[in-house]
């Protein structure tokens, strides 16, 4: 179970990457996603920064943090920007766009690779990789 996890915080991981990596690129004008849909000129350094950097970190925390409501945090952060993206759609011209897909189908699967962490990922009492022991001691041990 320990490896499965392992694998499930890697592979997260790397997808939260590879959002930050497109969301830099979208901020510095690398990769095209359109315009606003009055015309106006949005602040896509900013955006992309800012992003990038709350995806990278997510990506770092992912790696070396496992704590159950960090996961739902995590998911919850993860639907938020998700269900934004397509509720402000008509705000965007053109309202979907190949890049913007690509990061919400990443986004996708941090959402459920957390999720299923957060609902199949260690128990109390369950050592981590963060555990220098490997047993648990409960209460009826020092009866």
């Amino acid at each position: 179970m320990a490896a499965e996890i392992r694998r499930i915080e890697i592979g997260a991981a790397a997808a939260a990457a590879a959002v930050a990596v497109l969301y830099l690129l979208i901020g510095f004008g690398t990769l095209d996603i359109g315009s606003s849909a009055d015309g106006s000129a949005g602040d896509l350094l900013g955006f992309g920064l800012s992003s990038g950097g709350v995806f990278a970190l997510i990506a770092v925390v992912l790696l070396v943090v496992r704590r159950r409501w960090i996961w739902i945090l995590i998911a919850l952060f993860d639907a938020l920007v998700i269900g934004v993206y397509f509720a402000a759609a008509e705000l965007r011209d053109p309202p979907f766009e190949l890049w913007g897909l690509l990061i919400k189908f990443l986004q996708l699967l941090v959402f459920v690779a957390v999720s299923y962490l957060a609902v199949r990922g260690p128990h109390r009492g369950t050592p981590t990789r963060h555990s220098s022991r490997e047993t648990t001691v409960s209460a009826t041990s020092f009866r």
